[in-house]
């Protein structure tokens, strides 16, 4: 898709809207429940398919029928404003993925960061803690004790931050993965429709 999504507004929002107005545009041209068929996919699908290959097949299901059916429709400029319509709703929700995809990434790069400074700031004032503590109960003994106990407390604390650091390191690495991957599969789909079908409200082949 080329057109450009504005992103000075809720997307969102915008999505909306453009799924609101798709809507009215099926009902006027009288193919709304046809479209709402082909947008449930195959009635059964095959067992045998990889996560991948179920969800690659599925969506070329959708998109044969929604373009049978808008083609269907024999007012030529109806059928562009069904294509224009269904093109930017389709712009909207790659919009909505970038945006995904650079907030998850500005977290992980957060996340590592904070995975990379030393987690002994919180262990020493601990430590700290427990000695003032010791001293004010039992004086130097005290102290001695309460020393001992930061320390371990400390060591506790210390490897506790780390491991919570690395989970958020590897749950922000996971998002980043998912939608970087999600990305790949629409760029290497074949949209619904072409930017020269909705010029002209006719089909081509090679997108059929």
């Amino acid at each position: 898709m080329t057109a450009t999504v504005g992103y000075n507004t809720s997307l969102e929002a915008e999505g909306r809207r453009a799924g609101e107005d798709l809507d009215d545009l099926e009902r006027e041209a009288g193919i709304h429940e046809q479209a709402q068929r082909a947008r449930c996919g195959r009635f059964m699908p095959d067992l045998s398919e990889t996560p991948d290959e179920y969800f690659d097949a599925e969506y070329d299901c959708i998109r044969r029928g929604i373009r049978r059916t808008y083609f269907s429709v024999a007012d030529r400029e109806l059928r562009r404003r069904l294509i224009r319509a269904d093109r930017r709703l389709s712009d909207i929700g790659e919009g909505m993925l970038r945006r995904d995809l650079a907030e998850a990434e500005r977290q992980l790069a957060r996340a590592k960061d904070e995975a990379d400074r030393s987690p002994w700031e919180m262990a020493a004032v601990l430590a700290a803690g427990c000695v003032a503590l010791g001293y004010g109960i039992g004086g130097l003994a005290g102290a001695i004790g309460g020393a001992v106990a930061g320390f371990f407390l400390g060591q506790g604390t210390t490897h506790n931050a780390r491991r919570n650091r690395r989970r958020a390191v590897e749950t922000a690495e996971s998002e980043v993965a998912a939608l970087r991957k999600s990305m790949t599969k629409d760029t290497r789909r074949q949209p619904y429709f072409s930017a020269s079908e909705e010029e002209t409200g006719d089909p081509y082949d090679s997108l059929s």
